[in-house]
């Protein structure tokens, strides 16, 4: 797993969650991204049908995918083409491997990014709903937060 360090992990759900999934097959799971349409579509060099998993609420990696991908990594890291960490990781899985991130729209639960509140306090956007789901929330900014 790869996460931001602003992020809550709920371990036991994260731990069913792990167990669900073949980690002999190549995986890259989490909250798909394709750049905010204002300040990022079309200067992350992505084609139209390629996304990254982002980087905050955190990335899943099987072992199998990881060991594809190390072998390759200085390859990668002597071609970036954006100074986001996330969307190069994305793309080098996806050079790579040929994964994307997960499509699936219960990432967006699971991988949970609060983008309406200020300073990721969680104070009114916070529900039990969306926390009894979550994997991961992201950003916790305030630590007084009770999740």
């Amino acid at each position: 797993m790869r996460a931001d360090d602003d992020i809550f992990v709920r371990g036991d759900k994260l731990e069913k969650f792990l167990r669900s999934v073949n980690s002999s097959v190549p995986h890259f799971i989490g909250q798909a991204g394709i750049g905010k349409k204002e300040e990022e579509i079309g200067k992350l060099f992505l084609n139209k049908h390629e996304n990254y998993c982002m980087g905050g609420p955190g990335t899943l990696f099987s072992h199998t995918t990881l060991r594809n991908v190390g072998p390759h990594i200085h390859s990668c890291i002597d071609n970036l083409l954006t100074t986001h960490e996330d969307v190069e990781v994305g793309r080098c899985v996806r050079r790579i491997t040929g994964l994307s991130c997960t499509w699936a729209f219960e990432m967006q639960s699971l991988f949970y990014h609060i983008y309406k509140e200020e300073k990721g306090s969680f104070k009114t956007t916070l529900t039990e709903k969306i926390a009894r789901k979550a994997l991961t929330l992201h950003p916790i900014k305030d630590q007084t937060t009770s999740v």
